[in-house]
């Protein structure tokens, strides 16, 4: 009820919030204070929709900058039922204030957060959640600080512990920072610069044998068009055509790329997978139990833990680094048609359906 009237009391009058947040503060504050564990969850979402009516003015209020460093702490996100309120509220400090926060130093705190989600296989995908927030509402020259450490802790997560859930977010990860900027090849620069410094060539490898495969099974709408336009936009810069580890893996990206917009089935979206993998709560958990290997979910022993129950009043907020491409298939034509010269030979080897797909998306672009 409290998420309804500030939703559309605000929506009709935005002076309204200040009154909002005088009443509302101090009962959430005494609800942390106490330690109210059933009825933190509502206050992070509330709090991530008061915050969302600030988004105008292109600022975060000094009252949620102060209060950023207490939702950061360890203790609230050891509650499993916090988690994906405290991500969402997040994600929207992030959408208001991504450049104020990685000016004054508060990127490093919330990667910080992130370690802590994809270190456990039930929380990984939250981790990507908030990854992307970051990729798409800080400045690029931000986000290169902090990229090889980021990398390398998905690196580390991918060869000691994979899962098909954590490589498949991976992989769309990787697509969002790839489209940062697209015209000037900003993301493609970054990405390269952050894998190369870790060690040289180092992508080939893990794209080989890791992410090739991983392509086809991205979900989600939004997602398959970012995978789409990301990896087409690596397979097209200068970057990947110059040097022969990686150009050689022209083909088999194009392949992959070709059997995701071939496949026509509905699929499901990214949350609701990610949801069925953790708690079952779809028909795919049961094919996916192999794959994830449930019985090394991390279950620890603390006692009560409030569930999490997601607000009707308050959506996801919209992670689309290629907003101007609404046809990911016109997208991907539109991306290789002036490398079509440089990719020729590889497309011509490419399986004959894969094939004359290419070759029309480039032909119809």
């Amino acid at each position: 009820a409290v998420g309804s009237l500030a939703r559309f009391s605000c929506a009709a009058d935005a002076s309204a919030i200040g009154l909002f947040e005088a009443t509302l503060f101090p009962i959430f504050q005494m609800i942390l204070q106490e330690d109210v564990a059933e009825f933190m969850p509502y206050v992070f979402q509330i709090l991530a929709q008061l915050l969302s009516v600030h988004q105008a003015s292109g600022r975060l209020p000094d009252s949620y900058v102060s209060l950023l460093p207490p939702l950061l702490q360890p203790t609230l996100w050891s509650a499993q039922g916090n988690i994906p309120a405290l991500v969402r509220l997040l994600q929207s400090y992030l959408q208001i204030g991504g450049g104020q926060l990685a000016s004054s130093g508060q990127l490093q705190p919330i990667l910080g957060v992130f370690q802590r989600l994809i270190a456990s296989k039930a929380n990984d995908h939250h981790g990507f959640n908030l990854l992307l927030a970051i990729s798409q509402f800080t400045p690029a020259e931000s986000l290169q600080q902090y990229l090889k450490a980021i990398l390398t802790l998905c690196l580390n997560r991918l060869q000691s512990s994979r899962t098909a859930k954590f490589t498949r977010n991976f992989v769309h990860y990787v697509a969002s920072v790839l489209c940062i900027d697209a015209q000037g090849e900003v993301g493609v620069g970054l990405f390269m610069d952050a894998m190369d410094s870790i060690q040289p060539n180092l992508f080939a490898t893990v794209l080989q044998n890791i992410m090739l495969e991983t392509i086809p099974s991205v979900v989600g709408r939004v997602e398959r068009k970012t995978t789409v336009i990301g990896f087409a936009l690596l397979v097209a810069s200068k970057r990947f055509q110059s040097a022969a580890a990686y150009k050689s893996l022209t083909g088999p990206v194009l392949q992959q790329l070709a059997a995701m917009l071939m496949d026509t089935t509905v699929k499901e979206t990214k949350t609701l997978a990610d949801r069925s993998i953790v708690d079952g709560s779809s028909a795919a958990a049961a094919a996916a139990v192999a794959d994830e290997d449930l019985d090394s979910l991390e279950i620890e022993d603390t006692g009560y833990q409030a569930s999490f129950a997601r607000l009707a009043t308050l959506g996801d907020i919209k992670i689309d680094p290629c907003p101007q491409i609404s046809d990911p298939a016109v997208g991907l034509g539109q991306v290789l048609r002036p490398v079509q010269a440089q990719i020729g030979d590889a497309v011509q080897r490419l399986p004959a359906e894969a094939r004359e797909y290419i070759s029309q998306v480039i032909a119809q672009a």
